[in-house]
């Protein structure tokens, strides 16, 4: 499909297949166990009290120096009470500079920070979510699976293991983290048409069509679970297809739209949503298998009503940050209709994560509906 001017792009079947035979590594994720085996290799441990309280090495340096001198005096048989005196309130003061749990996640955060900017590792917030470059992809960083890293961290840096290893304390980092983490995605650049693969990114601009190797850059949150091959067919599927549906401007559509799922707003905006009507056995579960199959299932498809997406607490519109499409079986019940025109619309959408703040979404999930009759109530 060509988004952009027709007839204008300029690598045909023979040019790519080219660059696929160039392409022949597949580029497959690396898990996330073992990227963080790999980052928490570069924690070090670190002096708490020291970086709270700097001024404590003052002290520290005084003591040393008066315990020195009373041991020069105790040994030329000199009065040293005075000194002795000086050392006690010297200590006293020491003493109550005292870390609290506050100094050792403020601390242990700011260290994992400075060591992710120092090293260039792969991980961005946006909004309220946290992601880890695997070398294919931006892969979404599971909230626990987070929150075991810090406490890992943090133990390594120092924190007794039953803090560490505490799950509010692991909590708090994970707040703290979010809360200051200034490690913004990387830009997007408009009028480019990406699609990820399993043997490297399929590029589309209006003058030419690539394959070519996966840029951290892209921000591309996922990867297809096959890899790019211009000359294979589909025989079943259009078997399919030509069974349920003979008319060919109408397959047309279905293909468009699914090509439409990989498109920002900012790129082309259609304003358009898929509704699969029809009564029972007419093939819309099929159709529904194959998406989800293609798209990779779960990882990149949810499955939210439109009762839920259009309702006032954002929630599971936020999820849509991370999704291609969301296709839904029914489209019964209420529905904010100004609500459901923005999602359709692809504009700035208002969101949130149950105890987050409110923000606003620009590039989510496409919307796809199947349903056997309609039956809402607009708002």
């Amino acid at each position: 499909m060509n988004y952009f001017n027709n007839n204008k792009l300029s690598i045909g079947a023979d040019e790519i297949k080219s660059e696929v035979d160039k392409q022949l590594k597949s580029f497959e994720p690396i898990q996330h166990k073992q990227i963080l085996s790999i980052l928490l290799k570069n924690v070090c441990e670190i002096d708490f009290k020291k970086v709270v309280f700097p001024q404590t090495e003052v002290l520290k340096k005084k003591i040393l120096e008066l315990e020195e001198t009373i041991l020069k005096q105790i040994a030329a048989k000199q009065d040293s009470e005075a000194l002795r005196n000086e050392l006690s309130i010297l200590k006293e003061d020491l003493a109550k500079f005292k870390l609290k749990q506050k100094h050792y996640i403020i601390v242990s955060i700011e260290h994992i920070l400075e060591l992710a900017k120092t090293h260039d590792w792969g991980i961005c917030k946006n909004h309220d979510f946290v992601y880890l470059y695997n070398g294919a992809y931006w892969g979404l960083f599971d909230k626990a699976e987070l929150q075991v890293f810090f406490g890992k961290a943090s133990e390594k840096m120092g924190v007794g293991k039953w803090d560490a290893r505490y799950y509010p304390f692991r909590e708090q980092l994970d707040k703290q983290f979010l809360s200051v983490a200034n490690l913004p995605k990387p830009e997007q650049v408009d009028n480019v048409v990406l699609i990820n693969l399993k043997n490297g990114t399929f590029e589309i601009t209006p003058s030419k069509q690539k394959l070519r190797t996966p840029d951290r850059t892209d921000f591309i949150t996922y990867q297809l679970p096959f890899e790019f091959d211009p000359e294979s067919i589909a025989p079943l599927f259009q078997k399919y297809l030509d069974k349920v549906q003979p008319d060919k401007d109408r397959q047309k559509i279905l293909a468009e739209y699914l090509g439409y799922l990989f498109v920002k707003p900012s790129t082309l905006k259609l304003e358009k949503t898929l509704l699969l009507y029809g009564s029972g056995a007419n093939g819309k579960s099929v159709f529904f298998e194959v998406v989800n199959a293609l798209l990779g299932g779960n990882q990149n498809v949810s499955n939210y009503s439109l009762q839920s997406l259009t309702n006032d607490n954002g929630y599971f519109r936020a999820m849509l940050a991370n999704k291609l499409v969301n296709y839904a079986s029914e489209i019964n019940g209420k529905l904010e209709a100004s609500i459901f025109k923005q999602l359709v619309s692809g504009e700035p959408i208002e969101a949130r994560l149950p105890y987050g703040e409110p923000f606003t979404l620009t590039n989510y999930a496409k919307l796809i509906f199947n349903c056997n009759e309609c039956k809402y109530q607009q708002n």
